[in-house]
């Protein structure tokens, strides 16, 4: 990894084991997409494991990638973990689009619960930010 990154940017950034399931997930991604290689994805990037993990491997494939995170308001700590996925993004050196929802306002209003709300609110702005970064895929 070059010393101006402190994040892996392309697979020779990686040791061997991480480089080889990168290219596992590749072959994947073109069994179950053939157009995979010339694909552009939005990340639903949460700050959590599973994405930093996710958002890693496409930005070391060199697949063009944004992330997209949606701050859900529930808890307090949410603004931080927003600026923190701003940070990473920053870091890895891909776009990314942030927007803070009303989950428990769409919640009472809909009649539903908090996840049922978050999931509807969650689904609307990824797909919002796919069409408006004309990405092939949103990737969760």
């Amino acid at each position: 990894m070059s010393s101006s990154h402190l994040l892996p940017h392309r697979l020779s950034d990686l040791p061997p084991e991480g480089a080889r399931l990168c290219l596992r997930v590749r072959r994947f991604l073109e069994r179950l997409l053939p157009e995979a290689r010339k694909a552009s994805f939005v990340v639903a990037f949460s700050g959590g494991a599973d994405s930093t993990a996710l958002a890693i491997m496409l930005r070391c494939l060199g697949l063009p990638l944004s992330l997209a995170h949606l701050d859900h308001g529930l808890r307090a700590e949410s603004g931080a973990e927003a600026f923190a996925a701003a940070r990473f993004a920053e870091a890895l050196e891909v776009p990314f689009l942030s927007r803070k929802g009303n989950v428990a306002e769409q919640a009472r209003q809909g009649s539903m619960g908090l996840e049922e709300a978050g999931r509807q609110v969650r689904y609307a702005f990824l797909e919002e930010v796919r069409a408006r970064q004309g990405a092939d895929w949103i990737a969760v």
